[in-house]
């Protein structure tokens, strides 16, 4: 996977690494697990190139890695293929039932979305893989919808291969879609939206709750919205949705929406933001960013004012770390260090008004879209469209290569062609 939307698209978000030691004269099934690893398909380091997660250290010696991907669900089920009898009595249990019996090479037969690899540790030295290829869950299992049709699994007809074995559907299936904001920012990234890092916040998962169902969703930012097939009675429907820790503790109250389950099959759309006070702990934190563009432009001065959720100033005005006011007067590019931090914040949410200058001719802004800031995390703040649609005379015609039609970049305040 290289990105959050393949492992989306896929359906997998969860990754498991089992390391099992590989003992002379024990037999694979035999094998002790030595650690347990849990990461999200795709980790936020690794939108950097090279970027690593910390995982359990290993002792020297030898050792079998079983890389699998698992549902989200409490008991972080692996995919089997469909019509195989699972190897073990407890699939579930990765210390009675290793993947890679009896083959250290290859996962049980039928484990999919699974590969075992050889691992030799020495002292103080790291190990690098060639790059892991986990094959895709089952289509037809994967909880999502594959081919765009608003249908999750079952509820397919895709999924239905023939009439002794079409899906009788319950009274009520529910295609449920939900999407995530923590502090009113959305998860997906984008050029001009910096999601919250879960970690920063404290939230490790989502716990959904309706009727008797339970549902578990990661909560690394860029998954986008996820997709469940519920069986419920139909009829009005109280959903609720809460966010916990590693420990699985509460960290957010409870969001609670009603809902109505019938016999249609059009996905639900539930949108759920975790705004500032609905955290059981306050989050007090810094926002840090780059206010001025770094690529040589005639840009010198910035205005920055802090707005609240509804876009309107705030009463008392935030201030960076040097006690300079983001309340909307002339900064000079100049005078400010090329990534400034604010005074600790207590989050609700924030956004920024922002407007670049080339001397005192106003050249991009921000607009009626203001910049949505986040918690601890550093990022810089893009130029917006040009002020009055068109570049103004003095002002650079570009400072990113969004900036840029395709096939251009920008290179000293103009657009070239990078052909």
């Amino acid at each position: 996977m290289v990105s959050p939307r393949e492992c989306s698209q896929v359906g997998v978000s969860i990754v498991q690494v089992l390391a099992y030691a590989d003992v002379p004269g024990l037999t694979p099934g035999e094998w002790p697990l030595v650690s347990i690893d849990e990461f999200p398909c795709f980790p936020r380091d690794f939108y950097s190139e090279g970027g690593t997660v910390g995982a359990t250290i290993l002792s020297p010696g030898d050792y079998v890695l079983a890389i699998r991907g698992v549902r989200s669900n409490p008991d972080r089920d692996p995919w089997l293929a469909p019509d195989v009898e699972p190897p073990c009595e407890n699939i579930n249990d990765p210390t009675s039932c290793p993947p890679c019996i009896p083959d250290r090479d290859t996962c049980v037969e039928g484990m999919q979305t699974c590969t075992c690899r050889d691992l030799q540790v020495s002292d103080g030295q790291t190990e690098d893989f060639p790059d892991l290829v986990l094959g895709a869950p089952p289509e037809c299992d994967d909880g999502i919808d594959g081919d765009g049709d608003g249908l999750v699994d079952v509820t397919d007809p895709g999924c239905i291969v023939s009439d002794d074995e079409a899906f009788e559907p319950s009274e009520a299936r529910a295609n449920l879609r939900f999407s995530f904001r923590l502090l009113g920012v959305p998860e997906v990234e984008t050029e001009t939206n910096i999601p919250v890092v879960c970690d920063v916040v404290g939230i490790r998962e989502f716990r959904i709750q309706t009727a008797d169902v339970e549902l578990t969703t990661p909560c690394p930012a860029g998954l986008g919205p996820r997709a469940f097939a519920i069986d419920v009675e139909p009829g009005p429907q109280e959903l609720r949705v809460w966010g916990v820790d590693a420990e699985g503790e509460r960290v957010t109250r409870e969001e609670v929406r009603p809902w109505i389950a019938t016999r249609s099959e059009i996905p639900i759309d539930i949108a759920i933001d975790f705004a500032g006070d609905d955290f059981l702990a306050p989050i007090t934190a810094p926002a840090t960013f780059a206010p001025c563009p770094t690529t040589e432009s005639a840009i010198s001065h910035v205005e920055m004012r802090a707005l609240n959720a509804r876009g309107a100033p705030l009463i008392d005005p935030i201030a960076l770390a040097d006690g300079t006011l983001l309340d909307g007067h002339r900064l000079a590019c100049a005078d400010l260090d090329a990534t400034v931090g604010t005074e600790a914040l207590n989050w609700g949410a924030y956004q920024l008004e922002v407007t670049w200058y080339a001397g005192d001719t106003a050249c991009f802004t921000t607009g009626d879209t203001p910049l949505p800031l986040t918690p601890d995390r550093a990022f810089a703040l893009v130029p917006g469209e040009p002020v009055g649609g068109e570049t103004s005379a003095g002002c650079p015609a570009c400072t990113d290569d969004r900036h840029c039609e395709p096939g251009f970049a920008c290179s000293l305040g103009q657009c070239e062609s990078s052909l």
